[in-house]
Protein backbone atom coordinates (compact mmCIF):
# COMPACT_ATOMS: atom_id res chain seq x y z
CA UNK A 1 0.00 0.00 0.00
CA UNK A 2 1.14 3.47 -0.66
CA UNK A 3 2.92 4.90 2.67
CA UNK A 4 0.87 7.67 4.45
CA UNK A 5 2.74 11.16 5.82
CA UNK A 6 1.90 12.54 9.57
CA UNK A 7 -0.80 14.14 8.41
CA UNK A 8 -2.39 11.88 6.00
CA UNK A 9 -2.48 9.57 8.77
CA UNK A 10 -4.19 11.90 11.56
CA UNK A 11 -6.54 12.80 8.73
CA UNK A 12 -7.47 9.06 8.10
CA UNK A 13 -8.55 9.09 11.89
CA UNK A 14 -9.36 12.00 13.00
CA UNK A 15 -6.64 13.02 14.95
CA UNK A 16 -4.17 16.32 15.47
CA UNK A 17 -0.88 15.62 14.31
CA UNK A 18 0.28 16.79 17.64
CA UNK A 19 -1.53 14.03 19.12
CA UNK A 20 0.59 11.37 16.63
CA UNK A 21 4.02 13.07 16.84
CA UNK A 22 3.07 12.45 20.92
CA UNK A 23 2.50 8.53 20.55
CA UNK A 24 5.75 8.82 18.12
CA UNK A 25 7.77 10.63 20.84
CA UNK A 26 6.46 8.42 23.54
CA UNK A 27 7.25 5.20 21.59
CA UNK A 28 3.53 4.13 21.12
CA UNK A 29 3.58 4.48 17.37
CA UNK A 30 7.28 3.50 15.84
CA UNK A 31 7.27 4.95 12.16
CA UNK A 32 7.77 2.32 8.92
CA UNK A 33 10.32 4.64 7.70
CA UNK A 34 11.52 8.42 7.54
CA UNK A 35 11.31 9.79 3.38
CA UNK A 36 14.34 11.37 2.21
CA UNK A 37 13.60 14.79 3.45
CA UNK A 38 13.41 13.63 6.69
CA UNK A 39 9.97 13.08 7.22
CA UNK A 40 8.15 10.06 8.86
CA UNK A 41 6.19 7.29 6.84
CA UNK A 42 3.82 4.97 7.74
CA UNK A 43 2.75 1.66 6.24
CA UNK A 44 -0.31 -0.50 7.34
CA UNK A 45 1.30 -2.21 10.33
CA UNK A 46 1.61 1.53 11.34
CA UNK A 47 -2.54 1.72 10.53
CA UNK A 48 -3.49 -1.12 12.64
CA UNK A 49 -1.30 -0.55 15.92
CA UNK A 50 -3.04 3.18 15.88
CA UNK A 51 -6.31 1.85 15.95
CA UNK A 52 -5.45 -0.53 18.49
CA UNK A 53 -3.94 2.55 20.51
CA UNK A 54 -7.05 4.21 19.67
CA UNK A 55 -9.10 1.14 20.88
CA UNK A 56 -8.07 0.89 24.33
CA UNK A 57 -8.11 4.68 24.68
CA UNK A 58 -11.65 4.55 24.31
CA UNK A 59 -11.77 2.07 26.79
CA UNK A 60 -10.24 4.05 29.53
CA UNK A 61 -6.46 2.60 29.62
CA UNK A 62 -3.79 5.32 29.94
CA UNK A 63 -1.04 5.34 27.18
CA UNK A 64 1.38 3.82 29.96
CA UNK A 65 -1.37 1.21 29.89
CA UNK A 66 -1.10 0.46 26.33
CA UNK A 67 2.49 0.51 25.92
CA UNK A 68 2.65 -2.32 28.04
CA UNK A 69 -0.49 -3.96 26.51
CA UNK A 70 1.34 -3.59 22.91
CA UNK A 71 4.11 -5.38 23.69
CA UNK A 72 2.39 -8.92 24.39
CA UNK A 73 2.02 -11.61 21.58
CA UNK A 74 -2.32 -11.27 22.37
CA UNK A 75 -4.35 -8.45 23.51
CA UNK A 76 -7.26 -11.26 23.89
CA UNK A 77 -6.54 -10.81 27.78
CA UNK A 78 -6.40 -6.84 27.56
CA UNK A 79 -10.10 -7.32 26.29
CA UNK A 80 -11.44 -9.59 28.27
CA UNK A 81 -10.75 -7.35 31.09
CA UNK A 82 -12.15 -3.95 29.00
CA UNK A 83 -14.79 -6.09 28.26
CA UNK A 84 -15.41 -7.16 32.21
CA UNK A 85 -14.83 -3.45 33.39
CA UNK A 86 -17.23 -1.88 30.21
CA UNK A 87 -20.11 -4.13 31.31
CA UNK A 88 -19.65 -2.81 34.87
CA UNK A 89 -19.81 0.80 33.41
CA UNK A 90 -22.58 0.08 31.71
CA UNK A 91 -24.51 -1.41 34.54
CA UNK A 92 -23.42 1.61 36.46
CA UNK A 93 -24.78 3.95 33.81
CA UNK A 94 -27.96 1.80 33.93
CA UNK A 95 -28.73 2.34 37.70
CA UNK A 96 -27.63 5.96 37.24
CA UNK A 97 -30.44 6.13 34.04
CA UNK A 98 -32.75 4.45 36.34
CA UNK A 99 -32.29 6.81 39.31
CA UNK A 100 -33.19 9.85 36.85
CA UNK A 101 -36.36 8.21 35.36
CA UNK A 102 -37.35 7.74 39.15
CA UNK A 103 -36.91 11.02 39.95
CA UNK A 104 -38.42 12.40 36.55
CA UNK A 105 -41.51 10.24 37.53
CA UNK A 106 -42.02 11.12 40.66
CA UNK A 107 -42.32 14.98 39.35
CA UNK A 108 -45.03 13.66 37.19
CA UNK A 109 -46.90 11.41 40.23
CA UNK A 110 -46.87 13.84 42.57
CA UNK A 111 -48.44 16.65 42.03
CA UNK A 112 -47.30 19.73 45.07
CA UNK A 113 -50.72 20.98 47.63
CA UNK A 114 -52.62 18.91 45.34
CA UNK A 115 -54.28 15.91 46.85
CA UNK A 116 -53.74 12.64 43.86
CA UNK A 117 -55.06 9.03 44.01
CA UNK A 118 -52.80 5.62 44.18
CA UNK A 119 -53.26 2.41 43.77
CA UNK A 120 -51.51 0.64 46.65
CA UNK A 121 -50.79 -3.21 47.70
CA UNK A 122 -50.79 -4.02 51.42
CA UNK A 123 -47.25 -2.61 52.77
CA UNK A 124 -45.83 -4.01 56.27
CA UNK A 125 -44.31 -1.42 58.40
CA UNK A 126 -42.03 -1.68 61.62
CA UNK A 127 -40.23 0.65 64.24
CA UNK A 128 -36.99 1.96 64.05
CA UNK A 129 -34.49 0.30 66.10
CA UNK A 130 -34.30 3.02 69.20
CA UNK A 131 -30.13 3.12 68.80
CA UNK A 132 -31.28 5.27 65.62
CA UNK A 133 -33.77 7.70 66.86
CA UNK A 134 -32.65 10.70 69.29
CA UNK A 135 -35.49 12.93 71.14
CA UNK A 136 -37.93 10.62 68.72
CA UNK A 137 -36.23 12.08 65.45
CA UNK A 138 -33.85 9.76 63.30
CA UNK A 139 -29.97 10.13 64.00
CA UNK A 140 -28.39 9.56 60.54
CA UNK A 141 -25.27 8.92 62.43
CA UNK A 142 -26.78 6.50 64.94
CA UNK A 143 -29.09 5.02 62.33
CA UNK A 144 -25.99 4.64 60.41
CA UNK A 145 -24.72 2.01 63.24
CA UNK A 146 -27.69 0.20 61.91
CA UNK A 147 -27.08 -0.36 59.02
CA UNK A 148 -29.64 2.17 57.73
CA UNK A 149 -28.28 4.45 55.51
CA UNK A 150 -29.75 8.43 54.22
CA UNK A 151 -30.90 7.00 51.12
CA UNK A 152 -33.44 4.58 52.99
CA UNK A 153 -37.00 5.83 53.26
CA UNK A 154 -38.54 6.17 56.48
CA UNK A 155 -41.94 6.28 56.82
CA UNK A 156 -43.81 8.09 60.10
CA UNK A 157 -47.04 6.46 61.12
CA UNK A 158 -48.81 9.02 62.59
CA UNK A 159 -52.73 10.24 62.87
CA UNK A 160 -55.11 12.57 65.37
CA UNK A 161 -54.18 10.71 68.67
CA UNK A 162 -51.22 9.54 67.45
CA UNK A 163 -47.57 10.73 67.41
CA UNK A 164 -45.29 10.42 64.84
CA UNK A 165 -43.70 7.35 65.10
CA UNK A 166 -40.47 6.24 62.60
CA UNK A 167 -41.09 3.26 60.65
CA UNK A 168 -39.52 1.23 58.08
CA UNK A 169 -40.89 -0.92 55.25
CA UNK A 170 -40.75 -4.59 56.18
CA UNK A 171 -42.45 -8.22 55.34
CA UNK A 172 -45.44 -9.09 57.37
CA UNK A 173 -43.80 -11.42 60.03
CA UNK A 174 -41.73 -8.23 60.93
CA UNK A 175 -44.81 -5.82 60.89
CA UNK A 176 -46.01 -3.60 63.72
CA UNK A 177 -48.14 -1.38 61.26
CA UNK A 178 -49.85 -2.24 58.17
CA UNK A 179 -51.63 0.02 55.14
CA UNK A 180 -53.97 -2.83 53.57
CA UNK A 181 -54.22 -2.72 49.36
CA UNK A 182 -56.50 -0.15 48.28
CA UNK A 183 -57.02 3.17 47.08
CA UNK A 184 -54.89 6.31 48.83
CA UNK A 185 -55.41 9.87 48.90
CA UNK A 186 -51.93 11.44 48.73
CA UNK A 187 -50.42 14.96 49.31
CA UNK A 188 -47.02 16.42 48.46
CA UNK A 189 -45.41 19.24 50.09
CA UNK A 190 -42.33 21.27 50.28
CA UNK A 191 -40.83 21.32 54.36
CA UNK A 192 -38.76 24.29 55.57
CA UNK A 193 -39.25 23.02 58.70
CA UNK A 194 -40.80 20.78 61.34
CA UNK A 195 -43.12 23.59 62.42
CA UNK A 196 -44.49 23.01 58.26
CA UNK A 197 -44.77 19.34 58.63
CA UNK A 198 -47.22 19.50 61.77
CA UNK A 199 -49.10 21.93 59.65
CA UNK A 200 -49.60 20.26 56.44
CA UNK A 201 -50.49 17.17 58.62
CA UNK A 202 -53.13 19.24 60.46
CA UNK A 203 -54.57 20.89 57.41
CA UNK A 204 -54.32 17.24 55.35
CA UNK A 205 -56.14 15.58 58.25
CA UNK A 206 -58.97 18.29 58.91
CA UNK A 207 -59.82 18.19 54.70
CA UNK A 208 -63.36 18.27 54.60
CA UNK A 209 -63.28 14.93 52.39
CA UNK A 210 -61.46 13.00 55.29
CA UNK A 211 -63.76 14.47 57.96
CA UNK A 212 -67.15 13.37 56.02
CA UNK A 213 -66.26 9.76 55.56
CA UNK A 214 -64.80 9.61 58.77
CA UNK A 215 -61.12 8.91 57.73
CA UNK A 216 -59.41 11.72 59.31
CA UNK A 217 -59.07 9.33 62.28
CA UNK A 218 -57.10 6.62 60.18
CA UNK A 219 -53.50 5.84 60.65
CA UNK A 220 -51.66 7.91 57.80
CA UNK A 221 -48.93 7.47 56.67
CA UNK A 222 -45.76 10.71 55.95
CA UNK A 223 -43.01 10.36 55.09
CA UNK A 224 -39.90 12.41 52.88
CA UNK A 225 -40.38 11.80 49.17
CA UNK A 226 -36.49 11.47 48.16
CA UNK A 227 -37.17 10.53 44.10
CA UNK A 228 -39.40 14.11 44.04
CA UNK A 229 -37.09 15.90 46.87
CA UNK A 230 -33.66 15.25 44.80
CA UNK A 231 -35.29 17.00 41.98
CA UNK A 232 -34.78 20.67 44.39
CA UNK A 233 -32.26 22.29 45.93
CA UNK A 234 -32.51 23.46 48.88
CA UNK A 235 -35.93 22.21 50.19
CA UNK A 236 -37.44 18.86 50.93
CA UNK A 237 -40.40 17.13 49.65
CA UNK A 238 -43.00 15.21 52.03
CA UNK A 239 -45.67 13.20 50.99
CA UNK A 240 -48.80 11.92 53.23
CA UNK A 241 -50.43 9.23 52.39
CA UNK A 242 -54.16 7.91 54.04
CA UNK A 243 -56.43 4.97 52.97
CA UNK A 244 -59.70 5.86 51.35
Amino acid sequence: MKLLSTGELATLFSLSKYTIRHYIEIELLIPHQKNKNGYYCFDEENIYTLYQIIVFRNIGYSLNEIKRILTHDTLVDALETAKTNLQQKIDELFAIKSTVNNILEAQKSYKLNEVVYFERTTRYFKTLPSIALENGQVNLLKAAKAKITPLDEVFYVTSKTLPHIPCLECEEEESAFDFPKGTYACKSFLVKDEACISENVALFLSDMLLTVNGLSQNELLLYENIPCSLAYNNETVFSMEIKL
